[in-house]
This record gives C-alpha cells, sequence and structure tokens, in this order.
C-alpha cells in the first residue's frame, strides 16, 4: 500500500459514515423528528497483515487492503456507524451533473401472464387456385332429399266442343255453337198500356194476349180483348147531371178542417157569410179572372184569384191560417216588438197614422205573423198567390224564403206607417230544410201583396242575418211582405174528367212545389181543360177538386225545360200535357183508430137507449173503404201523432202500431209493381199487405231505402188481386208515395 493509503482510506470511511447520519438526521428533521444524540462509536482498527493491511471497525467484516492494487484501493469492511452530526445549514443547489454513460442492457424478465385474445384480423385477399387434385374414390349414396313443393296450376284447357247459351234477360236466349251459328229461343212479355200484354217468342212470332176495360158515359163497361172479341157489362144508368149555374161556391174552412162560422166573402161589391158548414156562395157574371177575399177574426185575411166559368159551378175554397194575438204598443215611443219565430217589427217614434192620415199618439195593438214556406200546410194555403210584378213591371213566378204579415188596429180600426216614416222588419227564414241545391240568398227582393190584384210588387231589398236567422228590411207600409226571388217559368196542361168520362169545368186544381217554395193555381175551362205555369225544370204536386166531387189524387208533376213568358197564352204550343185527372164522388171514407181491432161498442148502461145502428157503419171500418190509388200517379200525405195506428213488422220494429195512412191498389196486370215513398222531414216506413190491409197479411216492407226519408217496397203483383199499401212514420212530416210498374232500382 503507498503510504498514506491506509490512514486515506480510513478517513474516507469516517467521512462516509458521517455523511450518512448527516443524512439520516436530515431526513428524521424533514419528517418532523428530533435527531439522535451522537454516541462515541468505538474506533477501527488496522493492523499490517502479509498481504497488506486489514482493516477491522466494530461490527463489520474486516477488509483487507492488498499491496500493489495499482493504486486501486479495495473497500473495506464498513466501520461503525458514527454519531450523526449536526445538521449544517442548507447549501446551495448544486450544478446538475452530466448523464452518464448508458448502462447495458438488463437480463430479460419473466414471461407476463397471457395477454386477452387479440380483435380478429380482416380476411385476407383470396390466394391462388392450386393445381386440380386427382378424383377421390366414390363415396357412398346419399339419403333420400324431402318431397319438392306443388308445381303451379296449369293453363285453362282449350274450349270445349259444343254450343254457349247466354241469357237475354227478357225471358229468352241466345244460343252461340262452335260454327258460327246462333239462335234466340224463348219468348219475352211486354205489358201494354192498356192493360193487354204482348208476347214476342225467338221465332219471329208475336202476339197479343189480355183485354182492356173502359168506362162508358152511361155507368157500363166495355171489354175488349186481344182476339177482337167484345162485351159491354153493366146496367146502363142516366148520370147525374151537372149544375147548370154561374156561379162561386166553396167552404171556409181551418187548417184542421173545421168551418169557420160568420166569415165574409167579398167580390166586386157581392158579399156572403160562412154558414154553420163553412159554405159561402157569390153570384158572379162569367170573366177571365176575378179576386175574392176573405175576412174573420183571428184568421189571416186571404185573397184568391180565378175565373168564373159560364153555366158551371167555379169551386173556390179557402183554409185561413191562424193570426197571432195582438201585442199593445206606444205609439208616440215606437220601438222593437218581438213575436214567434223571432219575427220582429222596429216601429218609429211618432210615425203612426190612422185612415184618415192623423198622427195617433198613446197605445194601439199590433198583430206580427210570420209564415214558413217549408211548412206545406202553410204553403199551400197562403194569403195570396205566388205571381208577382217586379221592378221593371215582369210578372213571374215567386220562391219565397219567408213570409210576414201585419196589421196595426186600434178599436178596431186600421192603422198604417205615416208618410215619410219608415218600419224594420225582420222575417224568419225557413225552419226546414232547404231544396237540393237551394241555398239561402245574402240579399232578397220584398214584396208586399196587392190584394186588388192578388199579386205580389217588388218593393225594396232585406239582408241575411244568418246568426239571428231573419231577413233584415226597410217597409213604408204594412201588409203581408215577402222575401222571394223570381224563378224562370214553365206551363203545363191537362184535362179533367168524372167517373163518366164528362168534362168537369170550374174545378179548383192547385200546384204546390216539391224542389222550391213555390206554386200555382188555376180553374178548368168548361171543356175540362186547364193550363197554369209551374217552375222550370221544378218537381210539384198537382191536386183538382170541385164540389160536390172528392179531390183527385195527388199527381207528381215533372215540369219540362222549354221557357215560357207570363202570363200564358191560349195559342202557347209549349206547355207540357199531363193527361187526364178523374176527380169524381166516392162514399166517405173513414178508418178506425186501430186497424188490427174491430171497434168497440160499448155496452148499454141503466136505463140509456141503445145506440143508432146506421146503415153501412161497419162497412166503414173495412179494408174495402181503404182510399184507392192508381199507379204512376204521386200520392201526398201527412202523418203526425193523432193518425190511425197501424202494425208492421219490418226490420226490428216488430208488430209495433205506428201512426200511418194505407191506400187500396188493384192490379191490372201480372209482374213487379215498385212502390216508393219520400220526405223532406219524415222518417217514413212502407208495408204492403195481400189479401187484407191487417199486418198478417204483410208480404214485403222497408225501412230506409239509402237513407232515412226513402223507403221502397216491391211485390210480385196478380191481375185482379187487391193490395194494400201501408205508409208510416217515425215523427211527423210530409210524405209522397209513388207506385210504378217494373221492379225497383
Amino acid at each position: 500500500m503507498p503510504p498514506g493509503t491506509a490512514s486515506q482510506l480510513m478517513g474516507d470511511i469516517m467521512n462516509r459514515h458521517s455523511h450518512w447520519a448527516v443524512l439520516s438526521c436530515a431526513v428524521v428533521l424533514w419528517w418532523g423528528c428530533e435527531p439522535p444524540e451522537p454516541d462515541t462509536p468505538e474506533p477501527c482498527l488496522a493492523h499490517e497483515v502479509a498481504e497488506g493491511v486489514e482493516i477491522r471497525c466494530p461490527g463489520q467484516a474486516p477488509v483487507l487492503v492488498r499491496h500493489g492494487d495499482d493504486g486501486q484501493a479495495s473497500q473495506g469492511p464498513a466501520g461503525p456507524q458514527g454519531p450523526a452530526g449536526v445538521n449544517g445549514e442548507s447549501g446551495p443547489a448544486g450544478v446538475d451533473g452530466i448523464p452518464g454513460p448508458e448502462g447495458p442492457a438488463g437480463a430479460a424478465g419473466p414471461s407476463g401472464p397471457q395477454g386477452e385474445p387479440g380483435v380478429p384480423g380482416e380476411q385476407g385477399a383470396p390466394g391462388d387456385r392450386g393445381p386440380e387434385g386427382q378424383q377421390g374414390p366414390q363415396g357412398a349414396p346419399g339419403a333420400d332429399g324431402a318431397p319438392g313443393a306443388d308445381g303451379a296450376d296449369g293453363a285453362d284447357g282449350a274450349p270445349g266442343v259444343g254450343c254457349v247459351t247466354e241469357h237475354n234477360g227478357d225471358g229468352t236466349a241466345t244460343v252461340t255453337c262452335p260454327d258460327g251459328s246462333t239462335a234466340t229461343v224463348g219468348c219475352r212479355a211486354d205489358a201494354n198500356e192498356d192493360g193487354t200484354v204482348t208476347v214476342t217468342c225467338g221465332d219471329g212470332s208475336e202476339f197479343t194476349v189480355g183485354c182492356t176495360v173502359s168506362q162508358n158515359a152511361n155507368g157500363t163497361a166495355t171489354i175488349r180483348c186481344a182476339d177482337g172479341s167484345e162485351a159491354t157489362v153493366g146496367e146502363p144508368v142516366d148520370p147525374e147531371p151537372l149544375e147548370d149555374a154561374t156561379v162561386v161556391r166553396g167552404t171556409v174552412l181551418t187548417l184542421d178542417g173545421e168551418p169557420i162560422v160568420g166569415a165574409t166573402i167579398r167580390s166586386q161589391g157581392t158579399e156572403s157569410i160562412s154558414d154553420d158548414s163553412g159554405a159561402y156562395s157569390l153570384e158572379l157574371e162569367a170573366q177571365d179572372a176575378v179576386v175574392i177575399r176573405v175576412d174573420a177574426d183571428s184568421y189571416l185575411p186571404a185573397v184568391k184569384s180565378s175565373a168564373v166559368v159560364d153555366r158551371h159551378p167555379t169551386m173556390i175554397h179557402f183554409r185561413l191560417l191562424p193570426a197571432n194575438a195582438p201585442e199593445p204598443f206606444d205609439a208616440d215611443i215606437g220601438g222593437r216588438i218581438g213575436s214567434s219565430r223571432g219575427a220582429a217589427v222596429i216601429l218609429p217614434p211618432g210615425g203612426i197614422v190612422d185612415e184618415n192620415g192623423r198622427v195617433i199618439d198613446g197605445q194601439a195593438d199590433i198583430s206580427i205573423t210570420p209564415l214558413d214556406p217549408s211548412v206545406p200546410s202553410e204553403m199551400e194555403h197562403l194569403p195570396g198567390s205566388m205571381l208577382g210584378v217586379s221592378g221593371d213591371n215582369e210578372l213571374t213566378q215567386l220562391e219565397s224564403f219567408g213570409m210576414l204579415n201585419v196589421e196595426m188596429t186600434r178599436d178596431g180600426d186600421e192603422l198604417q206607417l205615416g208618410p215619410g216614416h219608415s218600419a224594420t222588419i225582420e222575417i224568419p227564414i225557413p225552419s226546414g230544410e232547404l231544396p237540393d241545391g237551394v241555398e239561402l240568398p245574402v240579399e232578397i227582393p220584398l214584396w208586399h201583396l196587392d190584394e186588388d190584384t192578388n199579386q205580389w210588387r217588388e218593393e225594396g231589398t232585406a239582408r241575411l242575418d244568418l246568426e239571428r236567422g231573419v231577413y233584415v228590411g226597410q217597409v213604408q207600409h204594412f201588409s203581408t211582405w215577402n222575401a222571394d226571388i223570381p224563378s224562370t217559368s214553365t206551363c203545363i196542361e191537362g184535362h179533367l174528367i168524372d167517373r163518366n168520362n164528362r168534362p168537369v169545368g170550374g174545378a179548383r186544381i192547385r200546384n204546390r212545389g216539391i224542389s222550391y217554395f213555390g206554386g200555382s193555381r188555376t180553374v178548368s175551362r168548361p171543356d175540362g181543360t186547364f193550363r197554369m205555369p209551374v217552375r222550370r225544370g221544378g218537381e210539384s204536386v198537382l191536386t183538382a177538386q170541385h164540389h160536390p166531387l172528392d179531390p183527385s189524387h195527388p199527381r207528381l208533376v215533372r215540369a219540362g225545360d222549354v221557357p215560357t213568358r207570363l202570363p200564358l197564352r191560349d195559342d202557347d204550343r209549349w206547355c207540357l200535357d199531363i193527361g187526364e185527372i178523374l176527380i169524381a164522388r166516392a162514399p166517405a171514407i173513414r178508418r178506425q183508430p186501430n186497424l188490427e181491432e174491430p171497434p168497440e161498442v160499448p155496452d148499454n148502461e141503466g136505463d140509456e137507449e141503445p145506440p143508432e145502428e146506421r146503415e153501412g157503419e161497419l162497412e166503414d171500418f173495412t179494408c174495402d173503404r181503404m182510399p184507392l190509388y192508381e199507379l204512376r200517379q204521386a200520392v201526398r200525405g201527412f202523418i203526425d201523432e193523432s193518425d190511425e195506428a197501424v202494425t208492421t213488422d219490418c226490420f226490428g220494429v216488430g208488430q209495433r202500431p205506428l201512426p200511418g195512412d194505407v191506400y187500396r191498389v188493384v192490379a191490372h196486370q201480372d209482374g213487379p209493381v215498385c212502390f216508393t215513398t219520400t220526405s223532406r222531414t219524415l222518417d217514413s216506413l212502407i208495408s204492403i199487405r195481400a189479401e187484407g190491409c191487417f199486418q198478417e197479411s204483410e208480404v214485403a216492407c222497408n225501412d230506409d231505402a239509402g237513407n232515412q226519408l226513402r223507403s221502397q217496397a216491391q211485390v210480385n203483383a196478380r191481375t185482379g188481386l187487391i193490395y194494400y199499401v201501408a205508409v208510416m212514420g217515425f215523427g211527423e212530416g210530409e210524405y209522397v208515395l209513388v207506385g210504378n210498374s217494373g221492379r225497383c232500382p
């Protein structure tokens, strides 16, 4: 060992221990600990040995420092730990040292645990096709496969050889064979209007069978058959002579048919008072037009115009509409006075005068009565005609959308609006359903009734207040006011006869619109012919009446499309001829309240005399007393809760009695007959009975054919049999019944 080596080594060792001691203390102080008190360590001893110097420190293995170690001293054994030095002050931060050289790579560590399987990679690109391999040995046979699905149907085979038969729908059939030949076999039968039947067969032959019956003027009937034979049956009688008189007659009745006694009827200075039966008579000269006015307490005045037929009684009947009771008002104040159905009048203050033109003051009375054109009973018995004179002086037919009658009185004397004053009137619009295609006009002309001519005069306009359901307009005087629109007219004509084929002159003919709110009236000429205006293209119902004959059956009229100017002229060639209309004397028809049970005869009690039996009274309740209906005619009726009860077993109604009417129909030929009822408001039901008019004879019925306001039923009629058609209703309303030969559509 070189000189100073051992001592230097000892110093290094001591310094090293001292540094660790200081470091340990510093760590303890950093964590908040007090450094241990320094102990006096035992010194290390150096001994010379043959190989060098051996250093022994307490608690350490001896360290040998050999001689000649190229100046590199070996590390001796660690000396004992010296006492911890006192913490010195922190020196300045040293300069960063130079990084040492990179050490050699460490030895590989042990294998880690196996990782999770990786995500499958994308499929690689197809490799090149390898060389074709050699054919292997034949395999064993496979198992049988499952049966395959059924195949599709094959195409139709070719037509077979033979003939084809096609029914023609008229009773014949056409046979077509493969060689192109055809033949028609069988026969068809066509009903003729005279009651005979023409039979036409496939071989071209044709013949007519059956007979016709015509009524003769002497009460007999002539039967003519298709084979040319003819026979007259019945005993000839002299017909009742027609009255030879030029006179106007009629009755004044309520809407319910009750007589109005004491009504005043006036015309051309002649006056009559209705008697206990409501009848009146006016001796007037024959003329083309006469105006007749009727007044009765508590009823609206009515005006009708008519021709007076020479040497034929002219019949003019009235049914008066009730007037609303008068209401008091103050003529000095005026103001709004309301009435039924929303009608009202607004009077000016101090604007009312008497018949002499003097302004009145104080209390007076006013009656305001609205008329609804959608109510059939009101439309049929209007106070005047439905002809008007427009502002440019053209005569026209009118279609109404509401009317209002206003009458002011004081102590029975009539009052009017004074000159320069006007009043506001509010006319209610129709309460019922409007005809198809008809809408309420926003603005409409106003017309007042000229009672001297029985025509309406255009004066002013009214506007629709739809929210309140009224037309509002200004007027300068009071009478009956009408909110109307003019319509385009055409005309119809016909011929009235009685049972003896004699013309009936002087009969009253009335036509009421179905597809519009309007109508017209006329009187037949001495030869029974008549002509009257109707709405162009419209549908209406026509009836005729002559005293003492019963009214005709209502007839449905479908007007033509040719326009006609008014007034009508006798040489007008474009009037639609609707043919003959029969009005004849017939026995009174009465029906029991319930057709299913005979009338009850009250027991006699006490000393009361038995009721007097009247000849024919029980016959009045038989089915044969039902009114006779002829096919192709339109019968108009009205059903309400007061009508007789008719029982039916139709479509779930189940033997329920309903109010209704019953008609008797005689079949004049074999074949189907279709009966149809239509209405604007009535939910009707139709029932057909055979061999009696009672429910157990019901053979067909229908409730609602397409909608609630239409019913339709069909029967296969047999010549000579009597059928009964019952029209019933759920509620009340007007209906039209029409029967036609043929099947229902």
